[in-house]
């Protein structure tokens, strides 16, 4: 077929489009690869053995605040933890302060916070949390204290959610979130210790099954466990929802107590007569796994926007060598796991190691899809159990409504949604309400946005 001059010149010009076309294609997908780069965190959970607190066994010369303080920069300083866990800590809210002021916020750093106090005013001691408020926000928390069956539990846990700090955080309000349990379970191996601690784990599971949002999911602390298969422990690894169900990042489930296959993640006790700190400590020397971070099944695979890091997951301190011996034994293989000035401090401190991980997060660089306006982004509880939740991000509007209608239309609740820093949220109790299905109805300048929703 004969082409002229001009049949040939728009052909090449067509070329040249594809062409120019293919390369932007392939600009954009760089771009857009470039978006998902990570920020590592480092997560640490530690027992600080009555930090600020006396007992008859343990008197403040025994266990010196003051020491202790030193002690603690020591290990932290080494670590360079960007959220800290904690357990034991005395019971008054001034103690919180008082680990910001002379441990973490310490020469010339300024960026620490901690989380809201609680206590379920029946134990002298209490968790707490701690992170760098340079990459980490605090959102909320729920405060568990009591079990299932109404009774108390023997220490309050505490559910913190808290989100990632990007960058470009204020570019379309939308960033990581993710919550993290802290808990120190009850001790002791009687029968009704056990009923105890499995008691607490039910009510744990239960709030993360109806009122946790996040699926990246973190659950620390002290869990006094001496075996994988105990109740408490199953309860977390093996629940019936296989969507809530914790995992062990290590994958080291069994009996850990006095057994020396589990030597090299043992973390309690660094001291083998507790008698030789006046009592505080408990001896027997490493034999014991009872410190642990759980994490989610998308946290292990990294499909919500935060992954734990292979292999991240140590217990500070433990060489493999201790078993049923101090921390500082030297007798045989000195202890080389870390400096010396660390491993006197862990053995100073407490009587349990601290267990620490890593976790990437995806942060959000510039990119084609910035140029585009975000898509009004909400979470919320679904089915709904006496609460309801939700969370609006990437809206722009000065405020936001929140309905809930019956199916014949009919309007049953409404309320303003709080305004934070970078979305908007709604946390209260519909349990007036009648069991069923429900629209729910949430507006505000520019958009509107309906769900179908089933209170139980």
């Amino acid at each position: 077929m004969h082409m002229s001059l001009f049949d040939v010149v728009v052909k090449n010009c067509n070329r040249k489009r594809l062409f120019i076309s293919a390369l932007f294609v392939l600009l954009f997908i760089a771009v857009d690869v470039q978006a998902q780069r990570t920020e590592r965190l480092t997560v640490m959970n530690y027992n600080m053995l009555f930090y600020r607190q006396t007992t008859s066994f343990c008197t403040a010369a025994q266990n010196s605040a003051v020491a202790k303080d030193g002690y603690m920069r020591t290990i932290t300083g080494y670590v360079q933890p960007d959220i800290l866990l904690a357990q034991e800590i005395g019971a008054n809210p001034v103690n919180l302060d008082r680990i910001l002021t002379n441990i973490l916020n310490i020469n010339g750093v300024s960026s620490w916070e901690h989380a809201p106090y609680f206590s379920n005013n029946s134990s002298n001691i209490v968790n707490a949390l701690f992170f760098d408020g340079n990459k980490v926000g605090y959102h909320s928390t729920i405060s568990l204290t009591l079990d299932l069956q109404g009774n108390p539990i023997v220490r309050s846990i505490e559910l913190h959610r808290l989100y990632y700090k990007d960058s470009l955080l204020g570019m379309d309000n939308d960033t990581v979130f993710f919550t993290m349990g802290v808990c120190h379970l009850k001790a002791g191996s009687s029968g009704q210790d056990l009923i105890d601690r499995a008691n607490a784990t039910q009510a744990v599971m239960q709030a993360f099954q109806f009122q946790i949002t996040d699926d990246n999911r973190f659950f620390a602390g002290d869990f006094n466990v001496r075996s994988s298969t105990e109740s408490s422990f199953q309860n977390l690894v093996n629940h019936p929802n296989q969507s809530v169900r914790f995992q062990d990042p290590i994958n080291r489930l069994g009996t850990w107590w006095n057994n020396s296959t589990f030597s090299d993640i043992h973390t309690q006790s660094t001291r083998v007569t507790g008698q030789d700190n006046g009592g505080c400590f408990s001896g027997g020397g490493m034999d014991d796994r009872l410190d642990f971070i759980l994490v989610s099944q998308p946290v292990m695979d990294g499909t919500q926007g935060v992954r734990y890091v292979p292999g991240s997951y140590t217990t500070l301190g433990q060489d493999g060598l201790r078993f049923n011996r101090s921390l500082i034994d030297s007798t045989n293989f000195k202890n080389v796991s870390a400096p010396d000035s660390v491993i006197m401090a862990l053995y100073e401190m407490s009587d349990h190691l601290p267990v620490i991980m890593q976790i990437d997060v995806n942060k959000k660089t510039l990119s084609n899809n910035d140029l585009v306006a975000a898509e009004p982004k909400l979470t919320y509880n679904n089915p709904v159990n006496g609460t309801l939740i939700v969370d609006l991000a990437n809206v722009q509007s000065e405020q936001v409504s929140l309905e809930l209608m019956d199916f014949t239309g009919k309007k049953v609740f409404s309320t303003p949604m709080e305004r934070n820093r970078q979305w908007f949220s709604f946390e209260g109790s519909v349990q007036h309400l009648p069991k069923g299905l429900y629209i729910m109805h949430v507006s505000g300048s520019g958009f509107h946005i309906n769900k179908k929703l089933i209170l139980n």
